[in-house]
């Protein structure tokens, strides 16, 4: 798991932490995408992670006034294109946090889009 170090977010990275067998945290999220890439390698490498959840937050200070979930979709998209190109077999999953406290999952690019 890639998630901030903004001290206000911190419990929902710890409980997010607990859906995959090793987690890590990263500030700055897709913004620091070549850290968080190399970080994922090492991690697949020596502790065997099946799976990467990227949570990008509401009201994020790295987006400024733009931090909307349309904002950040297409960086939580490109950070799962990469991932999936350096280590296929990983399970990237993408979510949007709320300040109310809710979880979006954001439809990632290589995730099949289904029609309503």
């Amino acid at each position: 798991m890639a998630g901030c170090n903004n001290p206000s977010m911190t419990g929902w990275n710890v409980v997010s932490a607990f859906l995959i067998t090793t987690a890590f945290r990263w500030p700055g999220n897709a913004f620091e995408l070549e850290t968080i890439l190399k970080q994922v390698e090492i991690f697949y490498h020596r502790h065997k992670i099946r799976k990467v959840i990227l949570i990008n937050h509401e009201n994020c200070a790295m987006y400024g006034d733009e931090s909307t979930l349309e904002r950040h979709t297409p960086n939580l998209r490109k950070a799962e294109e990469k991932i999936k190109e350096t280590l296929p077999p990983i399970e990237v999953e993408l979510y949007y946090l709320h300040l109310t406290g809710i979880f979006e999952q954001v439809p990632g690019a290589l995730t099949p889009q289904t029609k309503t």
